[in-house]
Formats: structure tokens, sequence, C-alpha cells
């Protein structure tokens, strides 16, 4: 997938908020849950997404997407990441 498609049909779930997250190399970011269906397009570098069913590695032009509430962590690669999220608010 590229960004374009990633935009076109993020913005088709409801998607009205695009925020591009840069995290450094070998972050590690606890246990937490969002209030909102999380999607993400990896622009660079790459990071590890556990929930308590799967865990991912994602590089650059994968995508990922979580439902509001779902425990997560994530591990960012030695190289760090860059990442195109989408939010989708439920209220």
């Amino acid at each position: 997938m590229d960004e374009a498609t990633f935009r076109t049909e993020i913005a088709a779930a409801g998607c009205k908020e695009f925020r591009t997250i840069e995290w450094e190399a070998d972050r590690a970011n606890p246990e937490h849950a969002h209030d909102f269906n999380a999607h993400g397009f990896i622009l660079r570098g790459e990071f590890t997404l556990t929930t308590d069913d799967w865990s991912r590695c994602l590089k650059a032009g994968d995508t990922f997407a979580l439902t509001a509430g779902t425990a997560h962590t994530e591990t960012v690669g030695p190289r760090g990441v860059e990442i195109l999220s989408g939010r989708v608010y439920l209220n």
C-alpha cells in the first residue's frame, strides 16, 4: 500500500485526523489503550506492535489497525520509526 491509498481508505472509514509520529530508536511504550480506532502506515523504520492476541513487526509500507480499547505495547526498532497515524473517534 502507498500513503495516498492509506489516506483514502482511512478517510472513507471516518478518519478526520492524521498525524505523523516519530519515535527514537529502541523506545518501548508500556501497555496502554486508546479511546479511538487507531490506524497506521509505516513511513520509515520499524516497530513491533503487540496485543494479548498477536504481535507484528511492522516495516515501511506496512499498515495496522487497532480497535478502541485494545490494550497493546509498542517497541521501536534500532533505527527509529515514523508513522502516519489516523484516528477514528467513536463519538
